[in-house]
């Protein structure tokens, strides 16, 4: 059998591929820390835009609310003056009717 030969130990190499090693190891840990605070920009990014989207919703949303409100009073305001005047045209041809019958008498209207 062939004799095995005994390496040598070189204490420089060692020493050398060590802190090749931790220097590959602190660019990594370095190259980690640097992706994930791109990562949280990232994030803070996406959750500002989707505040201002929120903010911007809530603004359409509650101006639609007040104009709804505001074209609800004013129909509201037409019909009631529709009403009043229909009323009103009715009770005078009314009116008009009996007193052609001879059978009302004139109102004073306020």
């Amino acid at each position: 059998m062939p004799e095995k030969k005994e390496k040598k130990v070189d204490p420089e190499a060692a020493l050398k591929a060590s802190v090749a090693r931790d220097i590959k190891l602190r660019l990594m840990d370095d190259a980690i820390r640097q992706q994930n605070r791109y990562l949280s920009y990232a994030v803070w990014n996406n959750k500002l835009g989707e505040k201002d989207v929120r903010a911007a919703t809530k603004r359409a949303t509650e101006s639609f609310n007040s104009d709804s409100q505001l074209t609800n009073q004013n129909v509201k305001r037409q019909r009631k003056a529709k009403l009043e005047d229909l009323y009103m045209n009715d009770e005078l041809k009314y009116e008009e009717e009996l007193e052609m019958k001879g059978l009302a008498y004139r109102r004073i209207r306020a």
